[in-house]
């Protein structure tokens, strides 16, 4: 698999691809308000299609070849890949929950960008909520969750199973036994060549 290229790599960087989300979501938004020309929300439309697929092809391209890394590992552990910290996203999307009710009490604002910015922050607040779940979840049930996964993946299988799969050992017939239970038809074949 060829990799993708550096602006699919760039688009496709989830960091990237939230901020461009986030970007043409306003766009559409300021048209709805009437400060933004139909025209680049249009293009916001389209433009979201684009970095869906870099997205996708990034994600794809990530794990065949950490698939292709562990095809030499005994353990089939994959290569160590440099992981993006949830923290530092946690922390921004911490700084931007507290950070827009300011500017959307601000005197300047318009309705159109006021209207944007709280969409904006409701969905900080899902995220905020969503990661919030998820730690009480990793929290409460992690161990749990951890002892089933480890226990699926090591299949066992029973001394029974394995011989009831396997048919008792018979000897073969010889060539004459053969030749007597072959059916009339198939004989005279036989018997002509």
């Amino acid at each position: 698999m060829n990799p993708p290229t550096l602006i699919t790599r760039f688009l496709g960087t989830p960091l990237v691809a939230a901020a461009l989300y986030v970007g043409c979501a306003m766009a559409v938004l300021g048209w709805f308000g009437g400060e933004v020309p139909w025209w680049w929300a249009l293009f916001a439309v389209c433009f979201v299609g684009t970095v869906r697929k870099s997205a996708q092809n990034v994600r794809r391209y990530n794990q065949w070849y950490g698939g292709w890394q562990a095809m030499g590992n005994a353990q089939g552990v994959t290569a160590p890949r440099r992981k993006r910290s949830s923290w530092l996203n946690v922390a921004c999307a911490v700084i931007l929950f507290i950070v827009i009710p300011m500017f959307m009490a601000a005197p300047g604002p318009d309705k159109a960008l006021s209207n944007a910015l709280t969409w904006v922050w409701l969905a900080v607040a899902g995220y905020l909520l969503w990661k919030l779940a998820a730690g009480i979840r990793h929290v409460c049930f992690g161990q749990r969750v951890r002892t089933v996964a480890a226990s699926a993946s090591k299949p066992s299988l029973s001394p029974d199973v394995v011989t009831w799969m396997l048919p008792r050992a018979s000897s073969s017939a010889s060539r004459a036994e053969a030749m007597r239970n072959v059916p009339d038809y198939c004989a005279r074949l036989l018997a002509a060549h």
